[in-house]
């Protein structure tokens, strides 16, 4: 049995067809985890009423705690030998987790995941690639694949995961990058990943989300997130310590140009400090340089020695905007 968890927050408008996509899906045996997580307008109601439908809904009721709380709630809940997330704005194909299932039998994976399209709120003719093609990979190599962002992505919301991958593991609560911190962490306890090119699941945009605003602090969470997976990659890993270390250097230094940009998150450079401070305080050698992309290896050695001045001037040219 798979069970599908989807935390409930403020989406009356979607939240009928996000489940809509689910009670469809053609692989039969699933239960559905409607975690409502105190949401003040009708959603409450609307869970109740999905599972008077559908004797596979589960709805639980909790206090608002945020997206990591609900989702932690819901594998608790949880009684299937695969576990599955779905956001409640998003929807899915009717085959999604059919194919992901067969592809994981075929390969004896502990995770599948299938491609992703990005779709407006409104738009009603999607048209997405459609593909028989899977590709296996290993725990290191779906790692490698991870971190270049690649055949894999850190999303938690496309894939279908073997419980035992994820066992004790949980998501970190009050954080808005909380998919960094875990997926990982999930592909480090497999032997075996599969990639679908099929774009089986629909990611819906809003003009007013988190990730689409301007920059904030918040996002600062992402940068510790990659300082755990690059120390996770020294012990478990140590082959890809280099593309660990390079991809937590990159994002500090991406974090500082953009505070510089919106200087208004960080008045008194505070973030900004501890930013620079970081990346000086790293040894980077040359293996590390090697793993950058681009001019990436210039700015980062002229970021520790000038980080306000290397961040002024990738501003002024557009380098990452």
């Amino acid at each position: 049995m798979i069970s599908i968890i989807v935390p409930v927050y403020k989406v009356e408008k979607y939240l009928d067809k996000c489940v809509l996509s689910l009670v469809s899906q053609t692989y039969r045996d699933i239960e559905i985890i409607l975690v409502d997580d105190g949401s003040p307008d009708s959603c409450s109601v609307m869970c109740d009423e999905w599972a008077e439908k559908d004797a596979r809904i589960k709805v639980v009721h909790r206090k608002n705690g945020g997206l990591s709380a609900a989702r932690n709630s819901g594998l608790d809940k949880a009684t299937g030998d695969y576990i599955a997330f779905v956001d409640s704005d998003d929807y899915v194909d009717e085959n999604m987790f059919a194919h992901l299932f067969d592809a994981m039998q075929k390969h004896n994976a502990d995770i599948g995941e299938c491609a992703y399209i990005k779709v407006n709120e409104n738009e009603t003719d999607v048209k997405r690639k459609e593909s028989e093609e899977v590709l296996a990979f290993s725990s290191e190599e779906a790692m490698e694949e991870l971190m270049l962002e690649r055949h894999m992505h850190q999303v938690v919301w496309n894939k279908l995961y073997k419980k035992e991958v994820i066992g004790t593991l949980r998501f970190k609560e009050g954080k808005i990058n909380e998919d960094e911190f875990f997926t990982y962490r999930a592909v480090g306890n497999s032997k075996c990943v599969v990639s679908l090119y099929s774009e089986l699941y629909f990611y819906v945009q809003h003009e007013n989300s988190i990730m689409s605003s301007s920059y904030s602090v918040k996002r600062l969470d992402a940068i510790e997130a990659l300082k755990e997976r690059k120390e996770y990659m020294k012990e478990k890993f140590p082959k890809l310590y280099p593309l660990a270390q390079a991809s937590y250097l990159g994002a500090c230094l991406y974090a500082h140009q953009c505070l510089t940009r919106y200087s208004e998150a960080d008045k008194d450079k505070t973030y900004r400090k501890e930013l620079a401070r970081a990346v000086r305080n790293e040894k980077i050698g040359r293996e590390v340089y090697a793993c950058m992309q681009g001019k990436t290896p210039i700015f980062m050695r002229m970021f520790k020695l000038l980080p306000d001045f290397t961040s002024v001037i990738r501003n002024k040219l557009g380098v990452g905007l």
